[in-house]
């Protein structure tokens, strides 16, 4: 099973499902891989003037292959998240805070 990793500048550690999405770990929380009330449905790639381009969940894997930095010149995040809790879709704000500071694939859980 594969889990996509998502580290936020304040320091919290998520972790979802790649096959669905479904959030299993939200700093030291865990939940069931079955529930389906909270998914993160992919990015949102920061660009000019604060507009956003949609990555669905199945393209971050060619996002991550092809090295694009997860942050600006200036160190702010150039990513962040959007998911989707109790059927409401919403994008993370604040980026210092909540955007994607570090990325990754892996078959564990931590």
């Amino acid at each position: 099973m594969k889990y996509l990793h998502i580290y936020t500048p304040g320091g919290t550690h998520y972790a979802c499902l790649m096959r669905n999405g479904n959030v299993v770990k939200y700093g030291q929380h865990r939940f069931p891989e079955d529930h389906s009330t909270w998914k993160i449905a992919g990015l949102e790639r920061i660009k000019a003037f604060n507009n956003l381009e949609f990555i669905p969940l199945e393209r971050i894997p060619e996002l991550l292959k092809s090295g694009e930095p997860l942050k600006f010149k200036n160190g702010k995040p150039r990513f962040t998240v959007r998911d989707v809790d109790h059927g409401t879709a919403r994008v993370w704000c604040n980026w210092n805070i909540r955007g994607v500071s570090k990325l990754w694939i892996s078959d564990t859980i931590e």
